[in-house]
């Protein structure tokens, strides 16, 4: 089930590609287009240069950044289709890293209590098999260089305030201000990342 995108928001899709195969995984998050008047172009470009910005030195250089995608509602009008004007680069990091369904989970944390209020991010690429244990932990100096850079993308969205929002599946909820995003010591997996022979 998708979540609703209100008026003056934006889902963002940051689409990473496996190079060697062309499989595509992807991250999404909720912004809102501040601009006065509203440009949701120059939004979704700095979007994508603070996600880029804050993961490219931690992402297995076998992966790629894609542009990222956006779907903007605005006040007045149709649902519309963004897209970034940036390129496709590489990540900087030259590691093993574990099969693709494996990934480091960061946890969407806002102001208010309760499921609906949370989210998660499956991030792959970010890890080393040096990094992670055969259950599954993630080794401590692991978890502190990806929650570096965690902080730093929620700090890198700070304009008047914090533009990093989590998105509901109910019309009725507005969406809610990410305030924190903390990295779980233990990997999860995704099975539909896992390539069919």
């Amino acid at each position: 089930m998708g979540v609703e995108i209100h008026p003056g928001f934006m889902q963002v899709i940051q689409p990473i590609t496996y190079i060697a195969s062309g499989r595509v995984w992807s991250v999404t998050y909720g912004i809102e287009v501040l601009d006065l008047p509203a440009n949701p172009q120059l939004d979704i470009n700095e979007a994508d240069d603070d996600f880029r910005a804050a993961w490219r030195p931690l992402l297995d250089s076998s992966m790629r950044f894609e542009p990222a995608v956006g779907y903007y509602q605005p006040v007045g009008g149709a649902l519309e289709l963004w897209t970034s004007a940036r390129v496709a680069v590489a990540g900087l990091a030259a590691r093993n890293s574990p099969p693709p369904q494996v990934a480091c989970v960061i946890r969407k944390r806002t102001a208010n209590v309760g499921k609906a209020y949370r989210g998660r991010i499956f991030m792959p690429g970010l890890l080393d098999e040096t990094n992670v244990d055969e259950l599954g932990v993630i080794s401590g100096a692991g978890v502190i260089a990806i929650q570096a850079r965690a902080d730093a993308w929620l700090a890198s969205r700070a304009g008047i305030l914090t533009n990093l929002w989590l998105f509901h599946q109910k019309s009725l909820v507005l969406p809610t201000r990410i305030t924190q995003l903390l990295v779980q010591p233990i990997v999860r997996t995704q099975r539909r990342r896992l390539p069919r022979s």
